[in-house]
């Protein structure tokens, strides 16, 4: 069911009815509306999409491709209605994100490496899609240790917060002779652990965000011009 009429339309059903499975619910400035989420990987895939600049925008279960012939449909039933009559078994599948960057569209497919493992077939959609003259990225559980889906919950509060120039500034001249404690950056600069993560989230500051949780002994230091942190997904 969709929950946000806003929310950009999906090209198949999110959530079955009467299918006891969770779902996530996910609202970012990249994307449109509430979003309803299939699983824990696609939920810590948005939202690291959320926070990589590279991304300008990103939506759910954007379409469905036949992948025998490589025909576009805006939903999976527009697809079988196509079919319908022929004596024809379309082969379906409807990516997990549509992602536009600076500087080109993608697709991608998050899946649990188990499931990989058990149907591993998947691993060569890419190919099929570069045949059609598409792109599909295929990433699986081990791009999220729990330390780095931790942190990315945190940051995604603070996705699209302006950090002022003046609080820059601030954070510039405390860590003006190399990193420091979080903690000690908040202390030092006199600002909310709110706006240090916000500009950690930004890419002001910069921090290890994988391997730990973000915590008062983790060390911050200002941001490359690379904001490499923040651009953990394999584009």
């Amino acid at each position: 069911m969709k929950i946000d009429k806003r929310a950009a339309p999906t090209a198949r059903r999110i959530h079955k009815r009467g299918l006891m499975k969770r779902a996530y619910f996910l609202s970012t400035t990249k994307s449109v509306g509430m979003m309803q989420l299939e699983s824990r990987n696609e939920a810590d895939t948005a939202r690291a999409l959320a926070l990589d600049p590279r991304v300008v925008s990103f939506r759910p279960q954007p379409m469905t491709i036949e992948m025998n012939s490589g025909r576009v449909f805006p939903t999976k039933e527009a697809l079988f209605e196509a079919f319908r009559g022929t004596g024809y078994k379309p082969k379906v599948y409807t990516p997990d994100f549509e992602v536009q960057l600076t500087t080109k569209s993608v697709f991608m497919e998050t899946r649990a490496s188990r499931l990989i493992s058990k149907h591993p077939q998947i691993l060569e959609y890419p190919a099929f899609f570069r045949s059609f003259g598409l792109e599909l990225i295929v990433i699986d559980d081990s791009q999220f240790p729990e330390s780095y889906r931790h942190n990315l919950a945190i940051l995604n509060f603070s996705v699209g917060t302006r950090v002022e120039p003046e609080i820059t500034a601030r954070l510039t001249a405390v860590l003006a002779d190399g990193p420091l404690a979080f903690e000690r950056v908040v202390r030092d600069a006199g600002l909310t652990q709110t706006v240090v993560l916000a500009a950690i989230a930004s890419g002001v500051l910069e921090a290890d965000i994988v391997s730990a949780e973000i915590a008062p002994t983790t060390m911050v230091w200002p941001a490359t011009t690379e904001s490499g942190h923040l651009k953990r997904l394999p584009f």
